[in-house]
């Protein structure tokens, strides 16, 4: 997977890109509304995290919802703790969303990281900025790159 400038939140550039707070509560409520849904929770993406995070329930099911704060980047998972986020694959009702994000699969996320002497190997953008936090936190997985609440 390709990993964009300033996709960690760290950067030498100019000021990021920022994906809509609002837009993104909204997109979630509908589909709520729409999948039968109930919406325990919705953090902003603050310091340290760059990412928002939604916590949707059925009777049958707990899910969890990230969007990056600085590109369209929508994953799944069934757990997120500090440091650990345990990534699925978008249930069916995850459409909704397509419209709006670029809907991360599971395999995407659990790509292995793969750093070289200095370099990171996978396909990447990235300034010194961010190889910088990646070599401090040694995220060993994709996801962890694109969803981190590094400091």
């Amino acid at each position: 997977m390709h990993l964009p400038n300033g996709i960690t939140g760290f950067t030498q550039a100019a000021p990021l890109p920022e994906i809509g707070k609002a837009q993104f509560k909204q997109v979630c409520f509908t589909a709520a509304q729409k999948h039968r849904l109930q919406m325990e929770l919705f953090l902003d993406s603050e310091y340290p995290l760059n990412f928002y995070h939604v916590k949707m329930y059925s009777q049958t099911v707990q899910i969890h919802l990230l969007l990056n704060h600085h590109y369209p980047y929508l994953s799944f998972a069934s757990s997120v703790e500090y440091g650990r986020i345990s990534f699925v694959d978008p249930p069916e009702w995850a459409e909704s969303f397509r419209p709006f994000y670029t809907i991360l699969s599971k395999t995407e996320l659990n790509e292995r990281v793969t750093i070289s002497g200095n370099q990171l190997k996978n396909e990447n953008e990235l300034d010194e900025a961010e190889l910088k936090e990646i070599a401090f936190w040694k995220p060993e997985r994709i996801g962890e790159i694109i969803f981190n609440a590094w400091d």
